[in-house]
């Protein structure tokens, strides 16, 4: 990643207020995912989520970053057939 594209997604992220604030109030399953090594959406920033939100899960992928979906493919596509079972 660019200096240049890092610093647009910090003040694009900075900018939005997000759901954080909100988190407590949400009354639906969730299941938050990230790579731990994520530069874009850091992994404090997933685990915050999990813990303010009510009925949150949190799957972390240590080996992986912004794309773990794609890095850890299988493994992903199983966490969300649970979540959704």
């Amino acid at each position: 990643m660019t200096a240049k594209a890092f610093m647009a997604q910090i003040k694009a992220i900075s900018s939005w207020p997000g759901v954080l604030s909100r988190a407590k109030d949400l009354r639906m399953p969730i299941l938050v995912a990230n790579g731990a090594h994520d530069l874009m959406l850091p992994a404090y920033r997933s685990f915050v989520l999990s813990q303010q939100a009510p009925d949150a899960g949190l799957v972390l992928y240590p080996d992986a970053g912004h794309a773990f979906l794609f890095q850890e493919i299988e493994d992903f596509a199983a966490q969300i057939d649970l979540f959704l079972g």
